[in-house]
């Protein structure tokens, strides 16, 4: 796609970017843009192969290219709970903890003549290895992208001020709040 006229819509109390509208789409006037909660800025760019960085005052139109790729600490985590998930599944995890609290229960049971020594820990130790694992290699994976300059590792806490920051200003948060609040995070 060629260079064309986008606007560009940015929160009016932060200043924030938060997308854009190709100029002139449909009906589009200039009094139906919502000047209450946003401001707007009109720019020629291309948006297949250029964003918009930065706020309304101090940002610039950059080559998608020259970005590095964004790499969120809830997606890493999700996709590690997805892997742990795959190798023990919830009810799996329920058994391996069932079966662990029944083998306690009888052993501190008065009438049975278990002992500690009957105890049958095999799958828990491995599920518990497995777990320790993974929290190792996630670890060792945020800090990969942490140290490598071809990602923007953006942390929980910065996840959480962008949406902060996006829905920033009295009544915004209210006028946009969606059924799925998730939604609306970007």
């Amino acid at each position: 796609m060629a260079k064309q006229q986008l606007i560009l819509s940015f929160n009016k109390t932060s200043g924030i970017y938060s997308g854009f509208i190709y100029h002139g789409q449909g009906n589009l006037r200039q009094e139906d843009l919502n000047t209450e909660y946003f401001m707007y800025k009109t720019v020629e760019m291309d948006p297949d192969t250029e964003t918009w960085e930065g706020d309304i005052n101090t940002g610039r139109i950059v080559a998608l290219a020259e970005q590095p790729q964004e790499i969120r600490e809830s997606e890493v985590d999700a996709a590690t709970q997805e892997r742990i998930f795959q190798k023990y599944k919830y009810y799996k995890q329920l058994n391996i903890i069932f079966g662990i609290m029944d083998q306690l229960i009888d052993i501190n049971n008065p009438e049975t003549t278990s002992t500690y020594a009957d105890l049958d820990t095999t799958e828990y130790e491995a599920f518990k290895a497995y777990l320790t694992q993974m929290r190792l290699d996630l670890e060792a994976e945020k800090q990969g992208y942490i140290d490598d300059p071809a990602f923007r590792y953006i942390s929980k806490e910065e996840e959480h001020q962008i949406f902060m920051d996006s829905v920033a200003g009295d009544g915004l948060r209210a006028e946009i709040q969606p059924e799925h609040p998730f939604e609306i995070i970007k």
